[in-house]
C-alpha cells in the first residue's frame, strides 16, 4: 500500500478504531499520514514492518508529537533512531524491537531504548523476546524500569523470528552465578517498581525456581493485586478497609 492510498483509506473510514500494518514497506510518507491522520480513539499497530532510513526519522518525530503507532511489533528499524520520540510519549503502548542486526547492534538499540524509559510515560507492554541481551543490556534495562509508571508485562525470552516461526535464539548456557546475578536485578527493579505483575523469563531461569519464588513471584503478586487494594481505599469506609487489610 502506498501513501497516498493509505491516505485515501484514512479519509474514507474516519470512524476507523483499529489499523494494523503487516509487512509493509515504509517510508517518511506513510509516516507523516500515520501521524496526520492519529486520534486518541484509533489504535495504529505495525506489525514487522520494514522502514526506510528516512522512515524512521519521520516514525521518531511523530511519536514525539504524540502520534502514530500505538503498537510497534518486530518492525525492522533501527531503534537507536526512534529513541527522540519516545521521551515523555503517552501513546505507544506496546514495544517489540527485533534482533535484526549484529548483537553489537542491537545492545545498541536496547541501550538506547532503555536510556528513554525513564522519562516514557505510556508502554504497557515492553517485549525483548527477539533481543539477545548482554549482562550490560539487562542490568540497564533493569535499572531504567525501575521508576516506569505504566509498565505491566516485561518479556526477556529469547527467540529469534524466522519465516517457518520462532525459536530460540542460540545463546550458551548460563552459569548459575550469571543467573542469580540477573534474577537480583530483578528484584532490585521490582523493589521499586509498582507496576509489572508479569514478566517472562528463558526456560533455563526456571531450573532455579527457588530463586525465582523466594523473591520474584510475592513482588508481582503485590503489584497484580494493588488496584483492587486502591479501589477499596477510594471506595470503601475506612472501618471496611481496616478489616479487610488489616
Amino acid at each position: 500500500i502506498n501513501a497516498p492510498t493509505l491516505a485515501y483509506l484514512m479519509e474514507q473510514y474516519p470512524n476507523l478504531k483499529l489499523l494494523s500494518l503487516e509487512n509493509v514497506e515504509m517510508d517518511e510518507n506513510h509516516c507523516r499520514v500515520l501521524g496526520d491522520y492519529s486520534r486518541p480513539d484509533l489504535e495504529i499497530i505495525l506489525i514487522m514492518c520494514k522502514l526506510t532510513s528516512a522512515g524512521g526519522s519521520a516514525l521518531a518525530k511523530i511519536l514525539g508529537r504524540n502520534q502514530g503507532p500505538t503498537e510497534l511489533q518486530g518492525c525492522f528499524i533501527d531503534y537507536s533512531v526512534i529513541v527522540d520520540g519516545l521521551h515523555g510519549n503517552s501513546r505507544l503502548k506496546s514495544l517489540t524491537p527485533i534482533n535484526s542486526g549484529s548483537p553489537e547492534d542491537i545492545n545498541r538499540e536496547v541501550l538506547a531504548i532503555a536510556g528513554t524509559l525513564k522519562e516514557n510515560k505510556s508502554l504497557v507492554v515492553f517485549d525483548l523476546s527477539y533481543c539477545l541481551l548482554s549482562e550490560q543490556t539487562w542490568d540497564t534495562v533493569c535499572d531504567s524500569l525501575k521508576t516506569h509508571p505504566t509498565l505491566q508485562y516485561l518479556s526477556l525470552r529469547q527467540y529469534h523470528s524466522t519465516l517457518t516461526g520462532i525459536r530460540p535464539l542460540g545463546v550458551g548456557p548460563l552459569t548459575l552465578a550469571v543467573l542469580k546475578s540477573r534474577i537480583q536485578a530483578l528484584v532490585d527493579m521490582l523493589k521499586v517498581n509498582m507496576s509489572i505483575h508479569t514478566i517472562c523469563l528463558p526456560n533455563c531461569y526456571y531450573l532455579e525456581y527457588e530463586l525465582l519464588r523466594g523473591p520474584i513471584i510475592p513482588y508481582l503478586e503485590t503489584n497484580r493485586l494493588r488496584s483492587r487494594v486502591r479501589a477499596i481505599q477510594k471506595t470503601r469506609p475506612i472501618e471496611y478497609r481496616a478489616k479487610v487489610l488489616g
